[in-house]
């Protein structure tokens, strides 16, 4: 009796990586049509008022939808996850060439770790050099994060600066602990801050 077929460990992942790429490819595919189609409709509607204060009340309140909905970081995403199947994809690949090639399969993987190394380093450059033109929807969220962690880190440090001054005064040094307002006030001051 012959055995049943078991597909071997490296098909079974490179075919997960390739299906997983091809079908965010698709997504993102499909959502730059809906983008596509969403501009035109918005083109073509401002294009049939004929009043200028009209046009520009209805491009006005277009436009603080398309802020309130956040329009623009959703395109904006559109090439990072296209960029994100691109690599699942490349992965998938060498995994199949290191398992059926190694020499192959090293030589597939070390241009791709070049080229995933110099893609990280024109992201990260604008962070250290001013006129760098490499900036892209990714650099914009890494220098958020910096930016974010940044103002956390001050945050953080007032407010242990206003607990270090409160536990000094003689007024709140109760059982050797702070009262609760002085840490409520603390906190709502960090929140506040991060605003």
């Amino acid at each position: 009796m012959d055995e049943p077929f078991v597909a071997p460990p490296y098909a079974v992942r490179a075919n997960s990586f390739l299906f997983a790429s091809l079908f965010i490819s698709m997504l993102v595919s499909l959502l730059g049509i809906l983008v596509r189609q969403w501009t035109r409709s918005y083109q073509q509607e401002l294009a049939l008022v004929s009043s200028p204060h009209l046009r520009a009340r209805i491009r006005h309140f277009h436009f603080n939808g398309a802020k309130r909905w956040q329009l623009t970081q959703i395109v904006g995403l559109l090439p990072i996850f296209m960029h994100l199947a691109l690599f699942i994809s490349a992965v998938g690949i060498v995994d199949i060439l290191i398992a059926t090639s190694p020499t192959v399969g090293y030589v597939a993987l070390s241009v791709f770790t070049l080229g995933v190394a110099s893609i990280l380093a024109m992201t990260l450059l604008p962070l250290f050099v001013l006129d760098d033109p490499f900036h892209s929807f990714l650099f914009k969220i890494v220098s958020g994060m910096k930016r974010y962690t940044g103002r956390i880190k001050q945050a953080l440090v007032e407010h242990w600066d206003f607990v270090r001054v409160a536990q000094r005064s003689p007024k709140y040094q109760i059982g050797g602990s702070l009262p609760l307002p002085v840490v409520h006030f603390g906190i709502s001051s960090v929140k506040e801050y991060l605003r």
